[in-house]
């Protein structure tokens, strides 16, 4: 999941800046700002759904995760 959402805000930071570039260097100021906001919403949701999963993905394992954890704090005594 976290390569994933990785690339995902990598690609909106790409377009955020494809859209930028179309507005300072080519004047095309309504599409740059079109290309813009399309990027910027990959770039600003990947981060919140990567703290959903991480979340998630913790409560889903805190029990084995545990388990093992006690299994080899026992097994060094």
């Amino acid at each position: 999941h976290q390569q994933l959402l990785l690339e995902l805000q990598i690609i909106g930071i790409l377009l955020f800046g494809f859209g930028l570039s179309m507005i300072l260097e080519w004047q095309i100021f309504v599409w740059g700002v079109a290309v813009c906001v399309i990027g910027l919403i990959p770039a600003l949701i990947a981060y919140p759904i990567y703290k959903f999963f991480t979340k998630y993905l913790r409560t889903k394992h805190t029990d084995e995760i545990l388990k093992i954890s006690d299994e080899l704090l026992n097994d060094e005594k």
